[in-house]
C-alpha cells in the first residue's frame, strides 16, 4: 500500500473496532496474521515508534477492521489473505521496533484464544533462532 491508502484505511481504525473485530472473527483470521495483527497493535503504543511508522501501523489494522478491501472478508479460507499481506508487510517495515516484551504480550493475547506455545509466536515474529531461544527463556518461568 502507499502512504495515501495507509492514511485512508487509517479512518477505520479504533482501538475498539480492532478488539471486536478480533474477538469475533479470531479463527476466520488465522494464528499469523493475528500474531501480526497483535504485534502492531501493541507496537503502536510505544513512543519509541516514529510518526511515518504509526501511520502505516494504524493503516494496516485499519485495513483489517475495514469491510471494504480488496477479498471481502467474508469468502472462506480467501477473505483475509489480503490482510494478511497488509500486516505482514507493515510488519516487515517497523519489525526492527518489537520488543521481547511486545511478543511476550502477543503471546499471552494468543494462548486465551487458541492455547499456543511462546515458541510458535517467536518462530513467526523472529527471524533468527538466537532470539527464540532467547525470548523463550526469559519467559519461561511465567508460562
Amino acid at each position: 500500500m502507499e502512504e495515501k491508502e495507509y492514511e485512508k484505511y487509517s479512518k477505520d481504525y479504533s482501538e475498539g473496532d480492532f478488539w471486536k473485530k478480533l474477538g469475533k472473527y479470531a479463527k476466520s483470521i488465522g494464528l499469523t496474521p493475528l500474531t501480526y495483527a497483535l504485534a502492531l497493535f501493541y507496537l503502536l503504543k510505544s513512543d519509541d515508534v516514529s510518526g511515518i511508522e504509526k501511520i502505516k501501523i494504524i493503516g494496516a489494522l485499519g485495513y483489517l477492521i475495514s469491510p471494504i478491501d480488496v477479498v471481502p472478508d467474508l469468502i472462506p479460507f480467501a477473505g483475509y489473505a489480503d490482510d494478511g499481506g497488509v500486516l505482514y508487510l507493515v510488519y516487515k517495515a517497523v519489525k526492527n521496533n518489537i520488543t521481547d516484551e511486545i511478543i511476550y504480550d502477543v503471546y499471552l493475547k494468543l494462548n486465551d484464544w487458541f492455547s499456543v506455545k511462546l515458541e510458535e509466536i517467536a518462530e513467526i515474529l523472529y527471524d533468527k533462532d538466537e532470539a527464540i531461544e532467547r525470548i523463550v527463556k526469559k519467559y519461561s518461568a511465567k508460562y
